[in-house]
């Protein structure tokens, strides 16, 4: 008679217990469990104060295969919380929701026999909109002769914010991340993240604002302003020296060149206060055109000689 070796005997010990394996998984089965949930898709309008898991009890029959590849206790099933019921002062969440949630996400291969599952008391509580203003905290240095021309726009310049009333009444504004901006020569168009440190249970419709800064290379020029001439009640006129005024004036370089005395207008200051015995009479840049950066009059005041 032949022997069989140890190697032969180990390799049909195998195969017949491959067999054997795969024959009982091919037979029905049931037993019970516990499936886990974690309620998912909360309204906007709640906080959901508790994320815990929640164990249903359950019992399922399949082939052993079915049971094995296609169910496992260890896995969490999310269950909407979109049919969530407000009774006497509480949130539930009802134990045919959770049930329906749980049939529609086991396999067809596995049969529920049974599922025990009740009522469940969630922990949320209500939440409130408030309007807040953005501040943004951006400091900018700039390329000698480059000015900032306008005033800095971001958008938005308000988010919505919503929290319970308790966190909310704390909070009137919020700030930009901190930027620093080095030797600026062009206008400024960047996303700033806002500063969410402290901030993480609110929901914030915005992360970021777009942050806008019109820029420009400026020049200066002096323009020789004649004076109004301004008549009294009397009918009086007054002859003032000078008759003209240096006004220097600081604009970007694209439109200073545009401009000409004709765009300003000095006037002498008569109130109730003149005299005419007074030396002289204070003056007033009364007109300049729109885009000046900045205007001075290199002589405050006039001496005069009335004219009767």
């Amino acid at each position: 008679m032949r022997k069989i070796g140890f190697k032969q005997f180990v390799y049909f010990f195998i195969i017949a217990a491959l067999i054997w394996f795969f024959n009982q998984l091919s037979k029905p089965v049931t037993f019970s469990s516990t499936v886990k949930i974690r309620f998912s898709e909360v309204p906007d309008t709640l906080l959901l104060e508790s994320i815990d898991a929640y164990d249903i009890p359950i019992r399922i029959s399949g082939t052993g295969f079915r049971v094995l590849f296609d169910f496992s206790s260890n896995k969490e099933l999310q269950v909407p919380l979109t049919p969530l019921q407000y009774v006497n002062g509480t949130y539930l969440m009802s134990a045919e929701a959770i049930e329906d949630a749980i049939f529609s996400q086991t396999p067809e291969t596995i049969s529920i026999d049974y599922l025990s599952a009740t009522d469940i008391a969630v922990q949320a509580s209500l939440l409130k909109t408030k309007r807040i203003k953005v501040i943004p905290r951006m400091f900018a240095s700039y390329v000698p002769n480059y000015v900032a021309i306008d005033s800095p726009r971001i958008d938005p310049s308000f988010v919505e914010v919503r929290g319970t009333e308790e966190s909310l009444m704390s909070i009137d504004k919020i700030f930009t991340e901190s930027v620093r901006l080095e030797n600026i020569k062009a206008s400024i168009n960047i996303k700033v993240p806002l500063d969410l440190k402290g901030l993480e249970d609110l929901r914030i419709s915005d992360s970021e604002i777009l942050f806008s800064q019109e820029v420009a290379r400026f020049s200066e020029r002096i323009f020789e302003v004649p004076v109004l001439l301004p008549t009294l009640e009397d009918g009086s006129r007054i002859q003032l020296f000078p008759s003209t005024i240096s006004v220097l004036c600081k604009a970007p370089t694209t439109i200073l060149n545009n401009w000409s005395e004709q765009d300003f207008e000095v006037s002498v200051l008569i109130d109730s206060t003149f005299r005419v015995d007074d030396k002289q009479l204070p003056l007033k840049l009364t007109k300049e055109p729109v885009g000046v950066l900045y205007t001075e009059l290199l002589t405050s005041t006039v001496d005069f000689l009335i004219e009767r």
